[in-house]
């Protein structure tokens, strides 16, 4: 790892004025349905997703879709799809998404390869993302 980093005395004391905030939301209601909602993205990359590419979908890809937060912003979802398989075609969607779920190369090359194979689902935004969930104790967005 790098060197390590100091905080200025402004940062520490920004960062305290934040931890009552943050300890408060720890024991509320809507950090447990927050930690859920993750568990279960977690789950679906780890899981369901590796379990339907063999097979994958029109309605797969939607499903993915509507699981990244990185693509709430898009109001019709169903456009972004089509604007995917339009760019990689249904079997690419299918090489690349199978390569990125695989656990036998390093998650740089992973992340190479898929942002320079696919197109609208490839960029920093979905790619991290979906990196974050397959590997949440090696990956963040």
């Amino acid at each position: 790892m790098g060197a390590s980093v100091a905080l200025s005395p402004q940062q520490r004391e920004m960062i305290r004025s934040h931890l009552a905030a943050f300890r408060e939301y720890m024991g509320s209601d809507q950090f447990r349905r927050d930690q859920q909602d993750r568990q279960d993205r977690v789950r679906y990359f780890q899981k369901e997703l590796p379990s339907k590419l063999a097979s994958l979908s029109e309605a797969d890809v939607e499903e993915l879709i509507t699981t990244l937060w990185s693509s709430r912003f898009w109001g019709n979802k169903q456009y972004l799809v089509q604007l995917i398989l339009s760019k990689n075609g249904l079997d690419r969607l299918r090489d690349e998404l199978t390569h990125l779920v695989a656990r036998d190369l390093p998650i740089s090359e992973r992340y190479s390869r898929f942002s320079k194979e696919v197109d609208r689902l490839g960029g920093p935004a979905s790619l991290t993302e979906m990196l974050a969930y397959l590997h949440p104790d090696q990956c963040g967005i």
